[in-house]
């Protein structure tokens, strides 16, 4: 078995965290295993919404590190009342392009 094969999926973040997190991981300034340190860096490189995930989402960043991250898809959450069609067309309802 290879060692180094990642096991599971990877962990679906927001793509502004994702941003963050490779943002960080390009700079070659800290060990990604840091959490904290990462967070740190994130929010000093103006990706708050970074910082604030990995803070409140330790356990599931540290699975990320070892399974990989990848951007979640806006279609993967339900549209509120309060938000537009995700597609861009205005509609809360009924969107033409099914969103």
């Amino acid at each position: 078995m290879n060692r180094h094969k990642m096991e599971g999926a990877p962990v679906s973040v927001p793509a502004g965290v994702l941003e963050g997190i490779e943002a960080v991981r390009r700079s070659d300034t800290v060990n990604m295993l840091d959490r904290t340190t990462v967070a740190a860096i994130a929010g000093a490189f103006g990706h708050i919404a970074a910082r604030d995930w990995i803070e409140a989402n330790p356990t599931v960043y540290a699975d990320g590190i070892f399974r990989g991250f990848v951007a979640k898809s806006p279609w993967d959450a339900p549209i509120s009342d309060f938000e537009d069609c995700r597609c861009g067309c205005g509609h809360r309802e009924g969107c033409s392009d099914g969103g």
